[in-house]
């Protein structure tokens, strides 16, 4: 029992700074959107669609540097503090391509955008928009390698340090180039971009002093000496990394893909649906945080053959996951109307929102113990099923299912978002299904080849 207790207490202290960490990024685009909303319509959409394209390759760069995260706790418990500066060394290695792949693709926006957007006012925002992100593609890149890194080194705090500076840049630099202060030049929505390239280079300057000089860190000789590229190590990050970033990128584009099926439906329709979806994805945090502590966990007691220790870290953070899930989905329940009176006050897109938001329920649930698997089978180093089960709940499952239920009258008469609601609720059950059944397999294999079932 009090092993337990010790795990519920070191879950708490890793997710909770991941957790305010992943709000206040969350933040930032909202800022973004409310003050592009200032100076015009045209700039808010312009903003609203360079920031959606930059989403997905946000998501995609994220996942793939989460391998650093279970490398580096694992070593952690291990005490090997040399091969974890020299795997994030060969993370940084591979940031350096990225970053000028990413910096190419969103300057070269000129070949795609205006396939996506016919409007001449709002083509010429998302594109500035997209320029100006693109300086800040080196810095963001490097924090998507140094803030795993923190995690698996259990001082999280680093990142919500370094996403509260972020934020509190981001703000002002909205301000003085969207609408050109103090001689600035005025540049409407496109001054987003150029804003948020600005925050990210002050949250790769407080990771850097974090990872430098803090005591959490001291031990790992990070910056003392240059290693040079090796190759198995970088295949085996990106062996781990890329299934993850796939993953990700599976289920975020799932619910992307949704909005854009229902787009033929009616106005407050769609407008209810986008209400439901973002307070839905803030409470998301709550289970991706948890999903993180737990691989940083179970990792560490990994690194030092501790099985029964990192069994008891799911079970606690699985129990942990379904509490708030359940404190969530009470709040949703009971103050559903008013959470969609802050979007908008007209009564029919708040009553369709509110309607949307029963569904959630239903998947904050089911996410509570997916993203907690997800994240123990992420400790474990086991990724591959991870993918395979996001691609068969959500592309096989998911959207298929609400097409039909969403769209057409072949099972019942067309339900509209509400089918496609109640379809992603199936989709995250059936991932959640897989997924325990792979951690189950996973544990029983690695306990009886030690001796120990």
């Amino acid at each position: 029992m009090r092993a337990v207790k010790t795990e519920f207490s070191a879950l708490l202290q890793l997710a909770l700074p991941v957790l305010v960490a992943q709000l206040l990024l969350a933040s930032t685009s909202f800022v973004d959107t409310l003050m592009a909303g200032q100076a015009g319509t045209a700039d808010l959409a312009g903003v609203g669609v360079g920031s959606s394209l930059w989403a997905v390759c946000a998501m995609f760069l994220m996942g793939a540097f989460m391998s650093v995260n279970p490398t580096v706790a694992r070593h952690r418990g291990r005490g090997e503090y040399q091969i974890i500066a020299s795997y994030v060394q060969q993370g940084l290695w591979l940031a350096l391509p990225a970053a000028l792949i990413l910096f190419c693709v969103l300057n070269l926006n000129r070949f795609y955008l205006p396939e996506l957007v016919q409007d001449q006012q709002v083509l010429a925002v998302a594109s500035g928009y997209l320029h100006g992100l693109s300086w800040g593609m080196p810095a963001v890149i490097g924090f998507f390698v140094l803030r795993p890194y923190s995690e698996g080194m259990s001082y999280p705090r680093a990142q919500t340090i370094s996403a509260a500076v972020g934020l509190l840049v981001n703000i002002p630099c909205n301000y003085l180039l969207i609408f050109g202060k103090l001689g600035l030049p005025e540049l409407g929505g496109a001054g987003c971009g150029w804003a948020t390239s600005i925050s990210f280079w002050a949250m790769l300057a407080v990771m850097l002093f974090y990872t430098w000089r803090h005591p959490a860190f001291r031990r790992v000789p990070l910056f003392s000496c240059c290693y040079p590229i090796e190759r198995q190590k970088m295949i085996y990050l990106l062996k781990i990394g890329l299934p993850i970033a796939m993953a990700v990128t599976v289920e975020g584009s799932a619910f992307a893909l949704v909005t854009l099926f229902i787009a033929g439906l009616p106005a407050a329709e769609i407008a209810g649906h986008q209400i439901a979806m973002n307070i839905s994805y803030l409470a998301y945090m709550v289970p991706f945080s948890m999903s993180t502590a737990i691989t940083v966990r179970v990792a560490s007691h990994l690194g030092t053959e501790r099985w029964l220790q990192a069994r008891q870290a799911v079970w606690a953070g699985i129990i942990m996951a379904m509490a708030a899930g359940l404190l969530l989905a009470l709040g949703i329940f009971l103050f559903r109307e008013w959470l969609a009176d802050l979007y908008s006050d007209d009564a029919q897109v708040i009553g369709i929102a509110a309607l949307l938001l029963l569904f959630s329920i239903g998947f904050k649930l089911c996410d509570s113990v997916a993203a907690t698997l997800q994240g123990a089978l992420r400790g474990y180093h086991d990724v591959n099923v991870t993918l395979i089960a996001s691609l068969i709940a959500y592309w096989l499952v998911c959207l298929p299912l609400g097409y039909v239920l969403g769209l057409t009258d072949w099972v019942v008469a067309p339900m509209g978002a509400r089918g496609y609601w109640l379809s992603l609720v199936v989709g995250v059950a059936v991932s959640a299904v897989i997924l325990a059944f792979r951690y189950r397999r996973v544990v029983g294999k690695g306990e009886l080849a030690r001796g120990r079932c």
